[in-house]
């Protein structure tokens, strides 16, 4: 909200003031035995194109269909760090088409689920995909027509640790709701 008209006010209106965070961090620093902290600097928030080109979407989708598990896992973690900076970095990376890339690479490796690196991929994948929710319904038919990749859901929604289980049943039930609407 505006501080003086009251209105509205979106993100891409706010224009951050570099001096006045210099000068409180300045400030911060010099009473830094007083006990106060350093006000850390903000990451540049992600935008649609950065999302969709460099931070990996696409490296993701290319690696997934050559079948390079570490190349792939680097770009997934990637995903994963950045939707976890913040709640506009999560909508860029949604908007641009993040969880259908994520999901690409749930049905390439889910056959070959056997080897250690595919496994360690699979739970990075599948912890990148519950942050970019909403699956859209190239994600939803990327799992759910792959049989390898809902038999894998299910086996680790059935045996894995808490944490994976619960973003397993998380990514089964949008895929039921979603296949139910449309």
């Amino acid at each position: 909200m505006c501080p003086v008209t009251k209105g509205d006010l979106r993100v891409d209106d706010l224009i951050p003031n570099h001096a006045l965070r210099c000068i409180i961090q300045a400030w911060c620093v010099a009473n830094h035995c007083r006990g106060v902290e350093r006000i850390p600097t903000p990451r540049v928030p992600v935008t649609l194109a950065q999302a969709g080109e460099v931070l990996g979407l696409g490296e993701v989708e290319a690696a997934a269909r050559a079948g390079d598990a570490a190349r792939c896992g680097a770009a997934v973690r990637e995903v994963g760090r950045l939707a976890r900076e913040s709640d506009r970095d999560r909508w860029c990376l949604a908007s641009s088409g993040a969880a259908s890339a994520l999901a690409a690479a749930v049905a390439s490796f889910a056959a070959v689920s056997d080897s250690s690196a595919s496994s360690v991929l699979l739970n990075d994948v599948q912890a990148s995909l519950v942050l970019v929710m909403p699956l859209d319904e190239k994600a939803i038919m990327a799992i759910g027509s792959s049989t390898a990749s809902v038999a894998l859901l299910a086996n680790v929604a059935k045996h894995d640790d808490l944490q994976r289980r619960l973003q397993a049943v998380v990514i089964i039930r949008e895929i039921v709701v979603l296949s139910s609407c449309c």
